[in-house]
């Protein structure tokens, strides 16, 4: 390992539980029904051209 002012630093190694509850989910779409109207929504929102909006 390195030397850093006469100590040696060693390895830390942060503890790994494969099935631990998560805190987020790792993304929205997990949490969100495939059949979920929130998703058309979504899909018109996305075709929609703000170029003039965002214009001054």
């Amino acid at each position: 390992m390195f030397m850093a002012k006469g100590f040696v630093l060693q390895p830390v190694f942060k503890a790994y539980h494969q099935r631990q509850a998560m805190l987020l989910p790792p993304s929205l779409e997990e949490l969100i029904a495939v059949n979920h109207a929130v998703r058309v929504v979504d899909e018109v929102l996305s075709k929609i051209d703000i170029q003039p909006l965002m214009q001054h």
